[in-house]
C-alpha cells in the first residue's frame, strides 16, 4: 500500500485526512471532512483530465466536475429512459436539461446503457469512472467490473450512494469487489449520500475476472 503516491497525498490533503487515519485493513477510510465535490477537486488536482460519467440525470454533478477542471473532457453516460416511477417524458426532460447544462463544457453525451457504452471505451484508457448509474446489486457490480477495465492503472473508481436504504445494493457491491479484489486503501466521503472510491490496481490482462471458468460436477 504505498500512500506517498500523488493520489493519496492529494486526498490526505484536500480531505484533511492523516496518513494515520487510513485503513489497511481492505475496510473503508471516512475522510475527516470533504464530499463528491472534494473528490472533484481531487481530480483536478492530480491532472486527470479524461472520466466517464455512468447515470447523468440533468448533469449537477457533471457541472462540478467541469466547474472545478478546466481542462477535463468529460463523457456522460445514461439511456435516459422511463423506469420505475420515472416517465419518458420526464426522462427527456432530464436528458435536455443535461444537454443546456453542459453545453458550455467539454463534455461528450452518449444516450446508451452503461453495458452497451463500454465498447465506445478502450480499455485503461480513462482517468477516472464515477458511477452514478442502477442502484441494485447486480447493476451495481457489473457497472463496477465492466467499467474498472476501462480505467488506467492507478486512475480511480468512484460509486456514488454507499448507503444503506436507497443505496444498499451500491454499498453491498462495493463491499464485495473491494473484499474480493483486496482494495486497500479505498475510501468514503462524509456526507448522507456518499462515494466510495479507490485507486485502480489492475492493468488489463492482470485481473483476476478476466476470464471465468465454470466447474461442471
Amino acid at each position: 500500500m504505498d500512500l506517498n503516491n500523488t493520489f493519496h497525498e492529494a486526498v490526505c490533503r484536500l480531505f484533511r485526512s492523516s496518513k494515520q487515519r487510513i485503513q489497511s485493513d481492505n475496510m473503508p477510510s471516512l475522510v475527516r471532512v470533504g464530499t463528491r465535490r472534494t473528490l472533484a477537486d481531487v481530480f483536478a488536482d492530480i491532472g486527470f483530465n479524461k472520466g466517464v460519467e455512468v447515470g447523468t440525470k440533468e448533469g449537477a454533478y457533471s457541472m462540478e466536475l467541469c466547474k472545478r477542471n478546466p481542462n477535463l473532457h468529460l463523457c456522460c453516460v445514461d439511456p435516459w429512459i422511463a423506469v420505475g416511477h420515472l416517465s419518458q417524458s420526464r426522462q427527456d426532460g432530464y436528458y435536455n436539461r443535461a444537454l443546456s447544462n453542459l453545453k458550455p463544457y467539454n463534455v461528450t453525451i452518449i444516450r446508451k446503457f452503461s453495458m452497451d457504452a463500454l465498447s465506445d471505451f478502450e480499455d485503461d484508457s480513462l482517468d477516472f469512472v464515477f458511477i452514478d448509474g442502477a442502484h441494485d446489486f447486480d447493476n451495481a457490480i457489473i457497472d463496477i467490473i465492466g467499467w474498472s477495465k476501462k480505467v488506467k492503472l492507478d486512475g480511480v473508481i468512484a460509486c456514488h450512494d454507499y448507503m444503506s436504504g436507497h443505496g444498499a445494493g451500491v454499498m453491498k457491491a462495493v463491499d464485495a469487489y473491494t473484499h474480493c479484489h483486496k482494495i486497500e486503501p479505498w475510501f468514503v466521503t462524509r456526507e448522507m449520500e456518499a462515494t466510495a472510491f479507490w485507486q485502480n490496481i489492475y492493468r488489463t490482462g492482470t485481473r483476476p475476472y478476466k476470464s471465468i471458468t465454470v466447474l461442471r460436477p
